[in-house]
């Protein structure tokens, strides 16, 4: 699976703790994401909040969510990958 090997390169690079140095995001929703005929409005994210949610789910205090999780998903994803662009 990509995304189980891109994890692991994450871990090989940066050890099996990743530092949030920021919190805050931009971000559109998934249900604004692929409508091409309006421009979509941003909104913030939380990697706090992301974090949070995605352990509440993990230790089974709620039933999977798939669009709001994978939602929460995205931001930890999103910012890995902008800590790996070469500045």
């Amino acid at each position: 699976m990509a995304l189980v090997r891109l994890l692991d390169e994450v871990e090989q690079q940066s050890g099996p703790e990743v530092e949030l140095a920021a919190d805050w995001y931009w971000t559109i929703g998934a249900s604004d994401a692929f409508e091409m005929h309006t421009e979509p409005s941003p909104i913030t994210g939380q990697l706090a909040d992301d974090l949070d949610d995605l352990a509440a789910q993990l230790s089974g205090d709620r039933p999977p969510v798939v669009w709001h999780d994978l939602e929460h998903l995205v931001g930890l994803l999103r910012h890995l990958a902008a800590r790996d662009i070469p500045r």
